[in-house]
């Protein structure tokens, strides 16, 4: 009785076993490709923008000026993030009291205009970048 269990449970043909495969999937006689053999195309692209978009392209003005200015954005982001921190460190009170009486008369009340001022330069370049895109104009 076990061994027709056996036999019931692993239907396999005997071509099947001797492949090592099961009896349901054929062996495939195509070989498959691994990509080590295959050509490539080898095309030399050249133009400004590639060279520019490598960086090995000279920086113009245009590109010298708006690079300064995200630089300028940048830091102005960190500085704002740094004067969110320690309006947080001196609600909580965190900070010890002369810094905590700083923040509260100088950075307190200048905290809103400079992140408006931000929002502002962060605008202005956005404006500046779309009036130069030639896409925008279609």
């Amino acid at each position: 009785a076990a061994a027709a269990a056996a036999s019931a449970a692993a239907p396999m043909s005997a071509q099947a076993q001797a492949e090592g495969g099961f009896a349901f999937e054929p062996k495939s006689k195509r070989k498959r490709r691994t990509g080590s053999n295959t050509r490539r195309a080898e095309i030399e692209v050249k133009g400004a923008a590639i060279e520019a978009a490598r960086g090995l392209a000279p920086k113009t003005a245009v590109g010298a000026s708006e690079e300064g200015y995200i630089i300028f954005l940048g830091i102005y982001i960190l500085v704002i993030f740094f004067f969110g921190v320690l309006l947080a460190l001196s609600a909580f009170k965190l900070i010890p009291a002369d810094l905590e009486t700083w923040v509260t008369d100088t950075l307190y009340p200048a905290y809103s205009p400079t992140v408006g001022a931000f929002l502002g330069f962060s605008s202005i370049y956005g404006l500046i970048k779309t009036r130069n895109d030639p896409e925008a104009l279609k």
